[in-house]
């Protein structure tokens, strides 16, 4: 790991994305944060590629709830430009972040804000 290249480990505290826990509203501990005009900068500045070279959504889609394609297969622009991509990017600027699925529930954002990630 290299600080000046931007590496860094963060610690979310528990989430909910993609609605993995079943009783996590007693565990949020940061639910009094809005989302309302968040935006998530993984669609905007990070591009998450697992080992088989399969692109996640953002750094919680660790199910592949997404296919956002392979840079093995496919030019990592062209993903980076897909559909589901320029979605995600578009609502959020349009503040509109509390629509999208399983972003809406996501409880990573709000961990980011309060540890000054994001």
């Amino acid at each position: 790991m290299n600080k000046d290249f931007g590496d860094e480990v963060v610690k979310f505290d528990v989430h909910n994305w993609g609605e993995k826990l079943d009783d996590y509203q007693s565990m949020d501990l940061n639910k009094s944060l809005r989302l309302d005009n968040y935006i998530r900068q993984d669609v905007f500045e990070r591009m998450i590629i697992y080992s088989n070279g399969e692109v996640a959504l953002c750094c919680a889609d660790d199910n592949g709830f997404y296919k956002m394609g392979n840079v093995i297969e496919t030019n990592p622009i062209e993903i980076y430009n897909n559909k589901i991509f320029k979605k995600y990017r578009k609502m959020m600027i349009e503040g509109r972040i509390l629509e999208l699925e399983h972003c809406k529930i996501c409880t990573i954002p709000r961990s980011r804000t309060l540890k000054g990630k994001d």
